[in-house]
């Protein structure tokens, strides 16, 4: 496993000094490329100019670009397995919580030195796609290498493996997001309050005292609790929904745009925005070329569309979630919640998975997340103002938190090669909900 992703070269075996260094050039070339426009915007004929090589050379080296970022993808695959080595047993103790969140912490510096690489990886992967295959044979051994050290650790109420699964994702996310929305540097006070959550989730039982901050660090951090005024909605564009472009047309036009819309959001979900064409879309709706261009600019038009539709339906499921009693003994409303937000997720993923990416830019979408983010925001506030808790919890922290776990857990499942049971999911992440946003006194 100290090299789990990687995959031999194509072509010549033995290519000698010279051909190594050439094989560098190119893999290093790559790597600044995926940085600088991300993969699907590298073209093979890019790398092979700034490699300085041809592009039948290059291919003595790489079969394809899948291939380069594949052996990329090894390297930190690697200085994942090694951290994994170093988990040790958790404990709901403070010296437990300590090294814990060392551990949590650690994954950011993982993280940051193979930045392009994780922040690539969750836009490239689709079904049946050789990067899918490969990761998801990696996260299964790296899961069950965690679940091990859960099981030993004496994790309760919740299965080992369930438990790493949450845990390794939540963390991979929560860096991405870091990298991908907002400041690069690992903000140590957010780092504190996720581990927090984590420790909650596999320890409910942990006494409040430890999960205080180090000596050093600012106590306060240890008393924030989600109280104040809601957060505000100033500067969110007002939502402006994308029927209204529509509303003139006949029935029969109408009939047409929802057609088209939901090809649209079938081929989007199935191969992702960018490994989509025109032409799939039009095929899978059985319409030609033409009639799409008759009612949207191109595939960012149709993507605005379906946008636009995801976030009304999501910030209606937040505002829902705000409603929710966190005090209900049964637990029947928070079931319901994630029940429900589990179809919702899986229904518009096509088009909310380019938001988290921020891949295509485009104002209009931008404006969309952000309604979004803004409205669950807020019902976070309403709903955790009421837990009364002896545990510190910070609002941006608990987003994050909600949000992987209703978007990246099933799929994660999926990929740890588990079946994707809508029932099972909804109670385990109810549990974790409870234990951790909804831990009170």
């Amino acid at each position: 496993m100290s090299e789990p992703l990687r995959r031999p070269g194509y072509g010549l075996d033995n290519v000698g000094e010279r051909g190594e260094r050439t094989r560098e050039r190119i893999r290093a070339v790559a790597l600044s490329r995926f940085a600088a426009g991300g993969f699907h915007r590298t073209s093979i004929q890019e790398i092979a100019d700034g490699a300085g090589v041809s592009r039948a050379a290059l291919y003595q080296y790489f079969g394809s670009k899948e291939q380069i970022f594949l052996e990329l993808l090894g390297d930190s695959g690697s200085a994942v397995v090694d951290l994994a080595r170093r988990f040790e047993p958790p404990a709901p103790t403070a010296d437990g919580f300590r090294a814990f969140r060392s551990w949590i912490e650690d994954w950011a510096y993982i993280f940051d030195r193979h930045s392009t690489m994780f922040t690539e990886w969750g836009g490239i992967t689709a079904p049946d796609n050789s990067i899918e295959q490969a990761v998801g044979s990696f996260v299964t051994r790296l899961n069950r290498r965690l679940a091990e050290t859960l099981r030993l650790a004496g994790v309760r109420g919740i299965d080992p493996l369930s438990a790493a699964i949450v845990l390794s994702n939540v963390i991979l996310r929560f860096n991405f997001l870091r990298v991908r929305g907002g400041p690069r540097h690992a903000d140590p006070e957010l780092y504190y309050h996720l581990a927090v959550l984590l420790q909650l989730m596999l320890f409910p039982e942990t006494p409040a005292d430890a999960t205080r901050p180090r000596l050093h660090e600012p106590q306060e951090w240890f008393e924030r609790r989600v109280d104040g005024p809601l957060p505000s909605r100033r500067g969110v564009p007002a939502a402006a929904p994308y029927y209204a472009r529509f509303e003139s047309l006949s029935a029969r036009s109408a009939g047409t745009v929802r057609e088209l819309m939901k090809s649209g959001l079938r081929v989007f979900t199935e191969k992702g925005y960018h490994r989509a064409s025109v032409d799939e879309i039009v095929a899978d709706a059985d319409y030609t070329r033409g009639t799409f261009y008759k009612y949207f600019d191109d595939k960012v038009d149709l993507l605005v569309a379906l946008s636009d539709e995801c976030s009304q339906d999501l910030a209606a499921d937040a505002r829902r979630f705000g409603r929710l009693d966190p005090a209900q003994e049964d637990g029947a409303q928070l079931r319901r919640w994630v029940r429900e937000s589990f179809v919702l997720y899986g229904q518009h993923r096509g088009a909310y998975r380019t938001w988290v990416e921020r891949s295509p830019t485009n104002p209009e979408l931008d404006g969309m997340r952000d309604r979004v983010v803004v409205a669950m925001r807020r019902a976070l506030h309403v709903t955790l103002g009421r837990v009364e808790r002896s545990h510190p919890l910070d609002l941006r922290v608990s987003h994050m938190f909600l949000v992987a776990l209703i978007e990246e857990i099933p799929l994660a499942f999926k990929l740890n090669g588990l079946p994707v049971k809508q029932e099972p999911l909804t109670e385990l992440l109810s549990v974790i909900i409870e234990r951790t946003l909804f831990n009170s006194v």
